[in-house]
Order: structure tokens, then sequence, then C-alpha cells
């Protein structure tokens, strides 16, 4: 029945209650629009707005991801095209959070997105400050309690309360609707009921026509209500009023379906890895005290496994990003078949996975853990082939047992990632069990770390120097400046346990720089004597290393002539432009660079060819060899050959005999230094022993 025919049959049969007519219609009217419109709103402002709160989170993690790429850059370039990614990055987010404001209007939560932009602001401020000219700095803004990572952290939370807060507000509009909607429903049954009361000519009517639809709507709305999405709304194919009713309620219904998928999603992103679907590490941290607890209530236990991919890195480097996450989402696939529902798998970020699997039988969860294992590193070394290419990998994997190595969750992802860097160091692909012993380790390391520390401030690392002896004159013509720290309580510490401390510190550019400023104060009144410095690869790369060195002569009064630097092969792989750049700005300077320790790196002809060096040191494993080994004594020769035939002066290292020195000098060889002759010695000895070589020939020709 059309809506002018219910009206002229009740206006003809009580005409008196035509005003009570109206009412159904207006309420009606303005109910439906109401709804209409608040459910417009949700759909158009409200949904597309927590969408994008989404796609936020996920720009604002990507970015993270993209400066720890930055972070372990191989080379300049490879940081700069980080940086450049991590920019892009930057510029979503913002035109993200743009276009949130603008959709929203007056009807965002300001508190909320004041502190987003702040905290991202400050994120960007912390990201500014790192200098990508200073690769020492690089790891450290990788580290979680890096002001980097911090800055990551406060964003990330920001845009989880932005989420909240708008969520909120549109379970407000929401709400408000389904008010509009019980309300209009209600008066309209009442009004309607009144009316087919009134007449009982139209009972039947109003029965059919209105009563009986209005009913099964408003049983609907109910279910609506009540939180049933799946649901069909009736009448919703009238052209009358009802129809439209009924039409907007179905509306209602899709939009609230909506939102609640979308609600679903921004929870289901909060908690999960973008790129590889498995749990966070949000989500793990959950998994693990859920675990804790049920272990207390039980009795059960269960295993946490740290699983950090080995030669991943290479894979980005050489084979791009998108085969890097290819890889991570194949071992994502890997590591859920061999876990299957026994367990939990995470992503911790990068390529480092969590597992945590629980055994109903204490005694045997030693032996469940030692086989799951065995099969992740198996099956993470199966070869992959993403987009046709052959990539194999490995997996180390550190094992923590519950409750025998820790009752809280810190305790076990601590014993879990120690046992994981204990298995790193044993070779890699292997997996080692959480053992006391590996904290005492730590501990003994982070003692020695806080010494190295302590000493390098108070000028207890001394410079030391061993003779550069030129062999055909005997005399000292240089040193070889060498670190030594004298430990109060432990004794000398070798170079080998202390440089990659300082290095691992970031520190290793300040015990350079403190060596050489006292060696030049040393050295001042030795005339005619050259110093010899060793560089690490990693400052040899920084173009600011020349800069570096001779402001530190010029403030000594140390011309750098008197200057050789030393650098190993391993310095030239990582970027051999930027290796060239700095040897050619030192020898521009007056400073002569050496290679040290030819023949047991990489490609030595080539980089002979490559780089002009002033001097090449055969290393000292050849040298001392050379009368028990006929071969290392043809490598000898075949070195010198070599240095002659391009014109450059050599320099023997290990020199322990006067056998050896004959058959160098019989050879050419240049400059000799070993025991020999002296080993490394104080500054004080060491001008001793310039007085001692200088007199010696003199005796002799007397």
């Amino acid at each position: 029945m059309q809506p002018r025919s219910i009206k002229t049959k009740l206006t003809l049969s009580i005409g008196a209650f035509f005003v009570l007519l109206v009412v159904v219609a207006v309420s009606a009217i303005v109910g439906i629009g109401g709804v209409t419109r608040n459910a417009t709103d949700i759909n158009e402002k409200w949904l597309a707005a927590t969408q994008m709160l989404g796609d936020l989170s996920n720009r604002i993690t990507e970015a993270r991801l993209s400066e720890n790429n930055r972070a372990l850059a191989k080379n300049a370039a490879e940081a700069q095209s980080a940086e450049d990614d991590t920019v892009a990055l930057q510029h979503k987010v913002e035109d993200i959070l743009r276009v949130y404001v603008e959709i929203l209007g007056n009807d965002m939560p300001r508190q909320e997105v004041k502190a987003v932009v702040a905290a991202w602001n400050n994120y960007k401020e912390q990201h500014a400050a790192w200098d990508i000219g200073d690769p020492t700095l690089q790891q450290d803004r990788a580290r979680p309690d890096s002001p980097q990572h911090q800055g990551y952290e406060q964003a990330h939370e920001a845009v989880d309360r932005l989420i909240k807060a708008s969520l909120a507000s549109a379970n407000v509009r929401a709400a408000r609707a389904e008010r509009i909607g019980r309300n209009t429903i209600q008066s309209v049954t009442l009004l309607a009921i009144v009316g087919a009361l009134l007449t009982l000519l139209l009972i039947r009517e109003v029965r059919v026509h209105i009563a009986n639809p209005l009913a099964a709507i408003t049983a609907a709305a109910s279910r609506l209500a009540a939180g049933s999405r799946d649901l069909r709304i009736p009448e919703i194919s009238r052209d009358d009023e009802i129809g439209e009713m009924a039409k907007a309620f179905e509306v209602f219904r899709a939009n609230a379906s909506a939102l609640e998928e979308a609600q679903r999603l921004a929870n289901s992103l909060a908690r999960h890895d973008a790129l590889t679907g498995l749990p966070n590490r949000r989500l793990f941290a959950a998994e693990l005290d859920a675990a804790l607890v049920d272990a207390r209530d039980t009795g059960n236990g269960f295993t946490v496994m740290l699983v950090d991919l080995d030669r991943f890195k290479p894979v980005n480097d050489l084979q791009g990003h998108a085969a890097g996450d290819s890889v991570l989402c194949e071992v994502a696939v890997r590591l859920q078949d061999l876990v299957g529902k026994a367990g939990t798998v995470a992503r911790l970020g990068g390529d480092e996975f969590a597992i945590i699997t629980q055994a109903r039988a204490p005694e045997h969860l030693l032996d469940l853990a030692m086989r799951l294992a065995g099969r992740i590193v198996a099956g993470i070394r199966e070869p992959m082939t993403p987009a046709g290419c052959r990539i194999e990998i490995g997996a180390s994997v550190g094992i923590a047992l519950c409750p025998s190595d820790g009752v809280d969750a810190e305790a076990l992802i601590r014993a879990a990632d120690l046992a994981m860097y204990r298995a790193k160091q044993d070779g890699r692909g292997t997996f080692r069990f959480f053992e006391q012993s590996m904290d005492q380790d730590l501990r003994d390391k982070a003692a020695l770390e806080a010494d190295f520390r302590a000493a390098l401030a108070s000028g207890k690392i001394e410079p030391f120097y061993q003779p550069l002896v030129d062999i055909d004159t005997a005399r000292i013509c240089g040193f070889e400046v060498l670190a030594r720290w004298n430990h109060a309580e432990r004794g000398f510490i070798s170079p080998d346990t202390f440089i990659p401390i300082a290095e691992q510190l970031g520190l290793i550019g300040d015990l350079t720089s403190r060596i050489l400023r006292q060696a030049c104060r040393d050295s001042r009144g030795w005339a005619g004597i050259k110093l010899a410095l060793n560089i690490s690869p990693a400052q040899f790369q920084d173009a600011a290393l020349p800069t570096l060195l001779l402001s530190i002569m010029i403030a000594e009064g140390f011309p750098p002539e008197r200057l050789e630097v030393e650098v190993t092969e391993s310095a030239l792989v990582g970027d051999l432009e930027a290796a060239k750049a700095t040897l050619l700005a030192l020898q521009q300077i007056g400073v002569q660079v050496a290679l040290d320790d030819f023949g047991t790196g990489y490609s030595s002809l080539y980089h002979l060819r490559e780089m002009k060096f002033d001097k090449i040191k055969i290393d000292r494993s050849f040298v001392q060899s050379m009368v028990a080994n006929p071969e290392s004594e043809k490598i000898v020769d075949a070195v010198l050959g070599l240095a002659k035939s391009l014109g450059m002066p050599t320099v023997a290292e290990g020199i322990e005999s006067a056998d050896i020195m004959q058959r160098l000098a019989d050879r050419g060889c240049t400059f000799g230094q070993g025991y020999l002759f002296s080993r490394a010695v104080p500054a004080a000895s060491a001008e001793a022993l310039i007085v001692e070589h200088r007199s010696e020939p003199e005796r002799r020709s007397a």
C-alpha cells in the first residue's frame, strides 16, 4: 500500500486523528534522516580515518626499518639509499596525517593529534641529528635503547592512542545513530499501534502494511543493537517510508560491520608484523606472559627460542630488499610449519624471530627443544629461490627453558639472547642452550668495557714503539706506534682483546686520536724518525680521517711527512672508491700509506693496481716460516719481486733471527721489524734505542 492510500483511509475513518498520523510520518522521516546522516558520517569520515591510521602505523614502522637498513649499511651509498627511503616514508606519514585532519576537521581528537605530531617531530629531529657521515654511530642508532628507537616507540605509542581516540569517537557516532534508530522505531511503533486501535476499519491494513513490517524491522534492529551483524533487514524492497527505514537500517548494519572490521584490522596491525603476518614483539610479549601464568598454574614448562638469520645482510645488499622481504616471508612460513600449533612464532624485527613452545611433560622439555632447534637450523639452511634466484642462508638459535633459566619474561628473553649470541660465536648455523657461564662471560665483558672506557679517559692506554730498521744500514728509521694497556689487576691486556672492544663501543676514533697525539709529543726530539700508525678499516672509510690526523699533527707541531698510516686489505673491501679517496687525501697532506699484512687479505694484486700505496708490509706469518717452509720463502720472494717491479719499498714483519734478516737482505727487502731488533717499548726506551743504533755503525767502523 502506498503512503497516500494509508493516509487517505485513516483520514476518512478518523479525521480527528489526522495530526497523529502527521506526527507518525514526521517522526519516521526525521528518524530515518538522522540514521542516514550518522551512517553516512561513519562511512565517509570515521571508517576512512580509522583505516588511514592503520596505514600511518605501517609507514612509521617502515620508516624505522629503513633506518635499521641504514644502520646496517655496508657503505655510504647504501646508507644514503636507506636514508632516501626513510625521507620518502616521512613524507608519506605527514601526508597521511594531513589528509586525516582534513577528513575529520573539527571532529578530530585534537589532543591525540597534537601528541602524534609532537612525537613524530621529535622522532624526525632524532633522525636529523643522525650524521650519515659518521658510521661509528650507525649500530648505536639501531639499538633498542637509542634515542632514535625511543623516538620511534613514542611516535608509535602516540599513533596507538590516536587510534583508540578515533575509534572511541566513531563508536559515539555509531551509538548515536543506533539510539536515533531505536527511538524512531519505538515512537513509530507506539503511534502506529495507537492509530490501529482507533479504527477497526483499518486494522487489517495496519497489521499487514504497517504493524507487521515494523515489528520485523524492530526485531532486526534489536538484534543489530545487540551486536548481530549477520542478518537481513525485512521490507527493504518496499518503496514507501517503511522501505526507506529498512534501507536506512541496512546502511547502518553495513557501516557498523565495516567499522568493526576496520577496528579488528587496526588491532591486528598493532599486534602483527606487516610483512610476514606473524605476531610482532608486542603480541609475543603478551603470549610470553600468558605462558608464564600457565606455567605457574599447571607446573608445565616451556621454551623460548630466539632465531637470528645468518648471511641475511648480503641478500639485501646483493639481491635487493624485495628479495630480502621474500626470504623473510619464506622463513616465517618454514618456522610456522616446523612449530605447528604447539607454539607461537613471532618476528621481533629485522631478521630476528622468536618462538614459544610448551611441553605437557616437563621431563621431555629439553629433548623436544633440542629436536625442534635442530629442525629449524636444517630447515632454514635449505635453499630458497625468490624471483628465481637461489639464496642460501642459515640460522643461529638460542634456547632458554622455563623455569630452569628464568621465571619472568625479561630473564627468559635475556637468557635466549645470550645463548643465541654464543651460537653466533661458535660458528653460526647451530643452536645453543643457555648456560649460567654465558651470563658471567657477559658480565666479564661488560666489566672489561667499563675498565676500557675509564682507561681511555684517564690516559692509561699508552703508545709503545717497535722499531723499523733499515736492513742495509741497521739503523732505526722509524717506529710502529702500538697501543698498550697495563691493567691494574689484569696486567697487560692484548690489543687483540681491547681493540675489538673499542670498535664495538664506537671509541676506536678516540683511541687513535689519543695514541697519535701522545706519540707526536713523545717523538718531537727524534729527528729523522718516522712513525707508523695502524688505522682500523672503519676509520679508513671515513672521509674526515685526513682532516682529523692533520689537525692533531698541527696542534702538536708534528710534520705530516713523518707519519705513515698502515691499513690492512679489509679496509678496502667495503667501498674501494671511498678508500681511494681517503688514501689520496692522506698523501696530499704529506702522509704516506702502507699496505699492512700483505698476502693475507683479499685480491691483493687488484688492490695494488687500483691503489697507489707508498709501501708494502709482508705479513709475519710468511717471514717467520721462511726457514722451515719453502712455500713461505717462495711467497716472500714473489712479494719482494713484485714490490721491486712496482718501485715500492717493503717491510718484513716478524724478524726474530739474524739468518732470516740475512735472507731478506739478500733478496732486497728494504726495512725490517721484529724481536731481533726490539719488542714494542715505552717512549724512553725507544729514545735509548735510537741513540744505540746511531752509534752502532760508528763502533763497527772503528
